[in-house]
């Protein structure tokens, strides 16, 4: 049983316990102890946070600092438009979704749905 829990969570993790547990024809808290024992997985819940990791901000700090060098120049002038983003999202709904994951950190961030990203067309 163990190893066919192993296959549901390596396909989805973010897969709803009880849904998993009926697939599996297996108590839910049988599932949930197999998940916290075995695999030391934590249901975490979705948070809405940026999507900063330690190397976007290196990287968002060297942008800044080249806008500030042309700006001081004054060779490029800089034009602002205040045309409104579209925003692409997946429904998140935070009081009930959760994430199976060892931990919450910057490693796991690709496992867990986007959390408000906006993209500018």
């Amino acid at each position: 049983m163990v190893l066919k829990v192993k296959k549901q969570i390596g396909r989805n993790t973010c897969r709803s316990g009880r849904k998993m547990a009926a697939e599996l024809n297996i108590p839910a808290r049988s599932l949930q102890r197999i998940l916290q024992n075995e695999f030391k997985l934590k249901p975490l819940k979705f948070q809405i946070a940026h999507d900063l990791t330690p190397q976007k901000k290196k990287v968002r700090v060297e942008r800044a600092k080249e806008l500030l060098r042309r700006a001081e120049s004054g060779v490029l002038p800089i034009f602002f438009s205040d045309e409104a983003p579209f925003t692409i999202e997946q429904f998140v709904n935070k009081q009930n979704d959760r994430a199976y994951l060892p931990e919450r950190s910057f490693e796991n961030l690709h496992l867990r749905p986007p959390e408000s990203k906006q993209h500018r067309w």
